[in-house]
């Protein structure tokens, strides 16, 4: 919990997914084919995750030391923050917090096989 923060549980999901579509055979593993994109794409997106959750403040109640994205988020959002605060971006954290929401969110649908028209 300390290194991904909340993102943890989306990790963790993956996991059973994609060990439940090995298991159940075509039904499922159609759609969860472990291929090495979809396995780039699910790390890169439980990473962003934890990216966007460090984005914003922790509660004052949070009862670990490191955001709610844990270290590896408080990592990448104060880096990335850090290099938009050098250019005098307003509003740097949450702008960044966003692209990063909007990225893990697509990475991640497209690990488990989403696509716009299971929406439709």
């Amino acid at each position: 919990m300390q290194s991904l923060g909340l993102a943890a549980w989306p990790a963790v999901l993956l996991l059973i997914a994609f060990g439940l579509a090995v298991a159940i055979g075509d039904a499922l593993q159609h759609r969860l084919q472990p291929t090495p994109f979809k396995i780039f794409c699910a790390v890169a997106g439980v990473l962003l995750l934890s990216a966007a959750l460090s984005a914003p403040a922790a509660p004052a109640r949070w009862p670990l030391a490191a955001g709610m994205g844990g270290l590896w988020g408080d990592a990448v959002t104060g880096l990335t923050a850090n290099g938009l605060g050098a250019l005098k971006v307003p509003g740097a954290r949450i702008i960044l917090g966003l692209l990063f929401l909007a990225l893990a969110l697509w990475s991640l649908a497209y690990t488990v096989g989403l696509r716009l028209r299971d929406f439709t």
